[in-house]
C-alpha cells in the first residue's frame, strides 16, 4: 500500500519548495520588510512550481501512466512536505530571530 517513490518524490520536491519560500523570509527580514506580513505570500509562489515539477518528474522516472488518483496522491504527497518543511524552517527562524520581528509584525497589524 505504501510507495516509496511517491514518498521520496513527495520529500524531495516538497524540501525544495520549502527552502524556496524560506530563502524570500530570509530575504524580506535582511531588507529590513516585515517577514510576517503581506510580502511573505510571495514565499508560496513555489508552491504550485514544485508540485507541478514533482509531478511531471514522478511521471517522467516512475509512472508513464500516471492516473488522476495517483497524481493527486503525489501532489498532496508534495504539498505535505512543502508545509512540514517550511513549518519547521519557520519555527527555526522565530527561535533564532528573536521577539523582534514577531513585536514590530504586531504593531504593524495593530496600526492596520
Amino acid at each position: 500500500m505504501f510507495n516509496q517513490a511517491v514518498a521520496r518524490t513527495g520529500i524531495k520536491f516538497g524540501v525544495i519548495g520549502a527552502v524556496a519560500g524560506f530563502v524570500v523570509t530570509l530575504l524580506l527580514y535582511f531588507t529590513g520588510n516585515n517577514p510576517y506580513g503581506q510580502l511573505s505570500w510571495w514565499g508560496w509562489i513555489f508552491i504550485p512550481v514544485v508540485v507541478f515539477w514533482g509531478l511531471s518528474y514522478f511521471k517522467k522516472f516512475n509512472d508513464q501512466d500516471l492516473g488522476f488518483l495517483r497524481a493527486l496522491l503525489v501532489g498532496w504527497s508534495i504539498a505535505f512536505y512543502t508545509a512540514l518543511c517550511a513549518g519547521m524552517l519557520l519555527y527555526v527562524f522565530a527561535t533564532v530571530a528573536g521577539i523582534e520581528p514577531i513585536q514590530h509584525h504586531i504593531a504593524e497589524m495593530k496600526a492596520l
